[in-house]
């Protein structure tokens, strides 16, 4: 339990990979507070100045914004940062929704809540800052007066006055469950305010269905069913939910974001039509969605024109795939720079929905061809962490076919992949067996680690973006595949 000399812990009331929440009594005057401690015993510079930044946007927004946290003080624990907010005594919605039969909202009671939170969500977006976390352990709501709270700003981004969004990193930040597509990392849009309304749509989902649209055995299924999988509609789970209601909340989860709400203040005039409706008739008729949805800047649309033809062949050989396991098929897409061969790949997977299986992008750079594998090596790193959240059978498939191969061949790649120790315990030595440095070897270890993740059933797609950088290793590694 932490131990701090200024403030009294209650209870730790939430736990995360690189933070911990506790519930307190400030000292000095009995205030109550929540206590948000950054985990790592040394945390990196990188870590701080998040902490950083949170303490000083939240301060930002709170002379502006009364439905937010109110943070007292950023502090210094031992090596480590603590932030420290005021406690109202709410409650997560997390919490709240297992208060009610299956764990879902009665439609006055979610109509009132969507309302209240969307508001609150336009006053953040007015302050042109994103969010890039909404879920219901980020929403907490006063029991007494049934208020709402926005919290947790620790991925929160202010945009410059001209700034139209954020450029994707190809990581994933933020909850799993409830990212955007263009969170996840394998998307090439943009990530705005649009971002917030995704989440916004999955924890609505959530409030009327009690379930999550997308869930899976992998972080990488969930992935895959933001970037592809189409949600069952909310009033087919919910038969107390009018059919309206259902199309609003998947129209803030469509895959590509000029297809959702452009605004909060669009979603809330909707809301605020369906509220009015159901207190004033007991019923909510259908209408045109986002009568009132203008947004104030000029967005170039995501979408790909006049590419038809070649997206259907890309889905035919996607489908051959899925139909005929056990094939391995290349595919070349050639066009000067910047003509879209990239865009249309992207494009695929948001208009294929019957795929299920691993997705790898490698890049390569000009400036790196001299190093061997390199974007090919980072993209299995990356596959394999993303498999570990949480394990499942596939998972354990994956291990089984690795121990079943020669192991001194994942000793070989331990070095460039560190994280197939995750997978193989074979990636130890106690250094009585020397391991001989062969290229060939490594080229076959690198094959069979590539294979072993097509043997669970489900096909394995590798992207390779500017093909023509490419290093010698990679080109011979793809033929072998082929």
């Amino acid at each position: 339990m932490l131990n701090l000399a200024d403030y009294q812990i209650v209870e730790r009331i939430y736990n995360s990979r690189n933070s911990e929440v506790y519930r307190g009594v400030r000292l000095a005057d009995q205030a109550p507070v929540i206590l948000k401690l950054l985990k790592a015993d040394y945390p990196t510079p990188e870590d701080l100045a998040n902490y950083r930044q949170e303490y000083e946007r939240v301060k930002a927004l709170e002379s502006k914004l009364t439905d937010i946290s109110q943070v007292y003080a950023l502090e210094r624990y031992e090596r480590t940062a603590l932030l420290v907010f005021a406690d109202t005594g709410a409650i997560s919605f997390q919490q709240y929704l297992q208060n009610f039969p299956h764990q879902r909202l009665p439609l006055a009671l979610f109509l009132d809540y969507a309302v209240k939170i969307t508001a609150i969500v336009e006053q953040i977006h007015d302050q042109a800052v994103i969010h890039r976390d909404l879920n219901p352990s980020n929403i907490v709501v006063e029991l007494d007066t049934q208020s709402v709270k926005i919290i947790d700003f620790g991925l929160a981004w202010q945009l410059a006055p001209q700034q139209r969004g954020l450029e994707n990193l190809n990581t994933l930040e933020g909850t799993l469950a409830y990212v955007s597509p263009e969170q996840t990392g394998r998307s090439r849009q943009m990530i705005d305010f649009r971002s917030d309304l995704y989440s916004l749509g999955i924890t609505f989902y959530q409030m009327v269905t009690g379930q999550l649209p997308f869930t899976g055995a992998s972080g990488l299924e969930v992935i895959h069913g933001h970037l592809a999988k189409m949600a069952t509609l909310p009033h087919l789970l919910n038969n107390e939910i009018p059919v309206i209601v259902s199309k609003i909340i998947m129209t803030l989860m469509a895959k590509v974001p000029e297809e959702r709400y452009q605004t909060a203040s669009g979603l809330l005039a909707d809301l605020a039509l369906c509220q009015q409706s159901h207190e004033k008739f007991g019923d909510i008729p259908e209408f045109e969605l986002t009568g009132a949805d203008y947004y104030q800047r000029f967005y170039i649309p995501y979408k790909i024109y006049g590419r038809g033809h070649e997206l259907d062949r890309l889905q035919h050989h996607l489908r051959n795939l899925t139909t005929e396991p056990g094939q391995a098929q290349l595919v070349l897409i050639a066009g000067y720079a910047g003509i879209g061969k990239s865009s249309l790949v992207n494009e695929l997977l948001h208009h294929f929905h019957g795929w299920d299986g691993y997705y790898l992008e490698a890049k390569f750079d000009q400036f790196q061809s001299h190093i061997p594998y390199s974007p090919i090596l980072s993209a299995l790193r990356s596959l394999i962490r993303s498999l570990l959240s949480p394990s499942g059978d596939q998972l354990q498939q994956i291990r089984n076919y690795l121990s079943s191969q020669p192991q001194e061949r994942w000793l070989l790649l331990k070095e460039t992949i560190p994280e197939i120790s995750l997978l193989s315990a074979a990636t130890t030595t106690d250094g009585t067996q020397p391991i001989r440095e062969d290229h060939h070897q490594f080229l076959v270890a690198l094959q069979q680690l590539i294979i072993a993740f097509t043997r669970v059933g489900e096909p394995l797609i590798l992207f390779l973006d500017d093909l023509q950088w490419a290093d010698g290793a990679s080109l011979t590694l793809i033929q072998t595949l082929a």
